[in-house]
């Protein structure tokens, strides 16, 4: 814990000092803007753990900038459609979009057509925190260990179903099918509320889902930990085990999320919002807040910083896939 909380401090003192060096809000904004109410795009059902995060964030942003902040959920389509909506927008700068490893790294990977190119249509603003992935199942179900799961494939291929809501917790799937030389059968969901109401009601077998997320969940005894993909244990769930410890190395899912806009929104105006994203993140209610909500971390990583953290993502994921041997 004592690690953790050191690099929850250095993230945020980044933060505050990128927020510095950033040119101040008055200056940015000479044509007055914002001008408008700010509208957030999240490809999330509401409730999820991004969508809350949202509205938190949003809330204080409208606060610094002196406007209303609406969040508009637009789920859907491995995310492609809040990315259209975010695309299709005016590029004034008063439209921005929750980011993850899904929209930004995982679809340019697996969609041959996708109708968007992150790097070159969206420009990110900052990441804000970090979280992980992890395999659960409802209490009720015959499942108790990773093991079970796995023995359970092997015996009949395809007979697990394995829920997913972010092509990233699919490729978690993919991954553990390639290690583990089994077959599930994929489903896939809008958000996180419906895969949970299934898990718990034993319509899905198991599931990668935000831990965050899943906290409540688990803490009330309705849904059950079977590992985490992350190199340690999380904080909060220190007696569930890590999927490298079950057999399963590099199956690390790291739920960065961030923000961003589109990549034709000028300059000055993208500034305003970096600036102004960054003094949120910086302060202690949001630490208080992740905390609270299952993150490992604030991770507060200015524009720049993200597109090196997605071009080298681009390249892990894109290697893990090309082993895998995905199910036909």
């Amino acid at each position: 814990m004592n690690q953790i909380r050191r690099r929850v401090l250095r993230h945020i003192g980044g933060a505050a000092a990128w927020a510095a060096m950033l040119p101040h809000a008055s200056h940015a904004a000479q044509d007055g803007f914002p001008s408008g109410p700010l509208r957030f795009v999240v490809p999330l059902n509401p409730g999820s753990g991004g969508d809350g995060s949202t509205r938190f964030i949003a809330e204080r942003m409208g606060k610094l900038l002196g406007q209303p902040a609406i969040v508009e959920n637009r789920p859907g389509g491995d995310f492609i459609i809040g990315v259209q909506a975010l695309l299709s927008a005016p590029p004034d700068g008063h439209t921005l979009m929750l980011l993850s490893a899904t929209s930004m790294v995982i679809n340019p990977i697996i969609h041959k057509d996708l109708p968007y190119d992150p790097l070159r249509d969206i420009s990110p603003l900052a990441t804000t925190a970090n979280g992980t992935a992890a395999l659960v199942t409802g209490t009720g179900s015959r499942f108790r260990t990773v093991a079970d799961v796995m023995n359970a494939a092997r015996k009949d291929p395809r007979s697990v179903s394995m829920g997913y809501y972010a092509q990233l917790y699919r490729v978690g799937g993919l991954m553990m099918e390639d290690m583990g030389k089994v077959r599930f059968s994929h489903v896939p969901y809008k958000g996180f509320t419906q895969e949970s109401t299934d898990l718990i009601g034993g319509a899905l077998d198991v599931a990668f889902v935000d831990a965050g997320a899943a906290l409540p969940s688990i803490r009330s005894g309705r849904l059950r930990a079977l590992g985490v993909a992350s190199k340690r244990r999380h904080p909060d769930l220190p007696e569930v085990p890590t999927l490298d410890e079950r057999g399963f190395p590099d199956l690390d899912l790291l739920i960065w999320v961030g923000y961003g806009v589109s990549a034709k929104v000028p300059q000055a105006r993208a500034e305003v919002l970096q600036r102004a994203l960054l003094q949120v993140v910086s302060q202690p209610d949001f630490r208080a807040y992740t905390s609270q909500n299952g993150s490992l971390e604030v991770l507060a990583l200015p524009g720049k910083e993200v597109e090196r953290r997605i071009a080298a993502e681009t390249i892990r994921y894109r290697r893990l896939l090309e082993n895998a041997a995905h199910a036909a």
